[in-house]
């Protein structure tokens, strides 16, 4: 049975019971989600949900679209991160009742109490002749650490085990898209090494990350396996059709970059939440990033985002493909594919208004805006 269905039934659970003269009909709209209509085969739903990889026993996190805001602030303009951070923060939270999503999905529009703090590195992957770059790709290895202060006793310890990285994933975003007001759409497929996340939540070994060697995770990104196992992020590489996949065979580390984040959300106990923090519709990020290796342009950068967050988003998007395909006919399952495609308005139309806001906040205080670019384009040699 297909995980969207049972979220179906579970939304429809929760919107129901404010009528009560409906029960028994509910009762059987929720059978009906759970029979599907032979007339829309599983295999087209698949394919347009993107729930399949080109190769079946791939293992990761399917590749699903991310739209989020990013801005880059001239480095002769930089302020104070952290401060600027808070500053954001406070321009968000005078925003936050006004907000359309509260009052579509019942709820009361929040932003987190604190901003957290934390530390990453991203060694990306290219060709010889830089294909991703060329192709509006990327390919990365990324290590985080809960603080700064830990990466940097990471690297001045580093024949200790004592300072790891606390999350180490390997990601790649293709079909890179800029949408206007520096909104950009991007596909991203992920394999994280944590419990959380898929094989690993499905009965897999989780490796020691303290003990995986550069080399070991370089040749897991440049075979694209893992444990005999295609990843899902090559997968997706080898499935972009504007990429040459003659020349993966000349895959190596490119450029690192480090950066510092500082990170809240807005958050919203909607009836469509899903995944480890359901009530997650938002996420705002500052990051002072500095270019380690191999560096063209700026060697330091301030950059901005304003995500939709991706639970949340990814499946309002996938509630009206069922809207549009004519997948369900009980008139009560298509009310509650209707109020999901409400929703997903009330997302999209809040998301503009954040970007407008911290935006306008910017102008004011002086700060340029750089064009929209992805973290890897910006400090990317051609050669």
């Amino acid at each position: 049975m297909n995980w969207l269905i049972i979220i179906s039934a579970l939304l429809l659970g929760l919107l129901i019971p404010a009528h009560p003269a409906m029960a028994h009909e509910a009762t059987s709209a929720l059978r009906a989600l759970t029979t599907p209509d032979s007339s829309y085969p599983i295999e087209q739903e698949q394919s347009q949900l993107g729930h399949r990889s080109t190769m079946a026993n791939a293992i990761g996190t399917p590749e699903r679209e991310e739209v989020e805001v990013k801005l880059a602030l001239k480095q002769a303009s930089h302020p104070n991160a952290h401060d600027l951070s808070a500053q954001i923060k406070r321009v968000v939270e005078t925003m936050a009742d006004d907000l359309s999503f509260g009052s579509t999905a019942g709820c009361t529009v929040k932003v987190d109490k604190n901003i957290q703090s934390f530390a990453f590195v991203d060694e990306y992957f290219d060709t010889n002749d830089r294909d991703l770059l060329h192709h509006n790709a990327s390919y990365r290895i990324r290590k985080r650490w809960q603080k700064y202060q830990h990466y940097l006793r990471h690297k001045l310890y580093f024949w200790s085990r004592l300072f790891p990285p606390t999350r180490l994933e390997i990601q790649a975003k293709t079909s890179y898209r800029i949408l206007g007001d520096h909104q950009v759409s991007v596909m991203e497929s992920r394999l994280e090494f944590r419990q959380q996340s898929p094989p690993f939540n499905e009965g897999w070994e989780l490796p020691d990350i303290a003990t995986m060697s550069d080399n070991e995770l370089h040749g897991i990104m440049i075979k694209g396996t893992f444990a005999h196992h295609p990843t899902r992020p090559y997968v997706s590489l080898l499935k972009d059709p504007n990429l040459k996949k003659t020349s993966f065979k000349t895959l190596s580390h490119h450029i690192t970059l480090l950066s510092k984040r500082n990170r809240f959300h807005l958050r919203c106990a909607h009836p469509l939440g899903s995944g480890p923090n359901p009530d997650q519709i938002f996420i705002v990020t500052l990051d002072e990033v500095r270019c380690l290796t191999h560096c063209c342009g700026p060697k330091n950068l301030i950059t901005i985002e304003m995500e939709r967050e991706r639970n949340a988003s990814v499946l309002l998007s996938e509630f009206a493909i069922y809207e549009q395909s004519g997948y369900f006919t009980d008139p009560i399952a298509l009310a509650g594919l209707r109020y999901a495609r409400t929703l997903q308005a009330a997302h999209v139309k809040d998301h503009q208004s954040l970007i407008t806001g911290v935006k306008d906040f910017l102008g004011t205080h002086g700060l340029t805006i750089l064009p929209p670019a992805a973290k890897y384009h910006r400090f990317s040699c051609d050669s």
